[in-house]
């Protein structure tokens, strides 16, 4: 059984990464919000600039700090991309909830 998806928000924009305490990056940045049937929210998305930036970005352990075009910063993790590409994905772990407006019923599902 296939399980569905509601699309439920989605953000985009130029924003800056932070690779390091020093270091902002201007990328565009867009994160879609999802509802399963169950009520779990998940975000996912991708972030882009130059190629030796999301070669950086895609090789980074753990979280990094993306800060929003309206000034909201969260973190982010990003998938594993190979050199040459000016893209990777990311996902959002639920445990940022500066995103989530309060009106959305939601029930926190952690990633395993």
């Amino acid at each position: 059984m296939e399980e569905t998806r509601e699309k439920i928000d989605a953000w985009r924009g130029r924003g800056h990464v932070r690779l390091t305490s020093h270091d902002d990056i201007e990328v565009y940045f867009e994160i879609t919000a999802w509802r399963t049937p169950d009520g779990a929210l998940h975000f996912e998305g991708r972030i882009q600039s130059d190629t030796a930036t999301m070669s950086a970005i895609g090789q980074a352990r753990g979280p990094i700090s993306l800060t929003m075009s309206d000034g909201t910063s969260i973190d982010v993790l990003a998938s594993e991309r190979g050199v040459g590409q000016n893209w990777v994905d990311i996902r959002v772990p639920v445990s940022v909830p500066s995103i989530v407006p309060a009106a959305w019923p939601i029930t926190i599902v952690r990633s395993k």
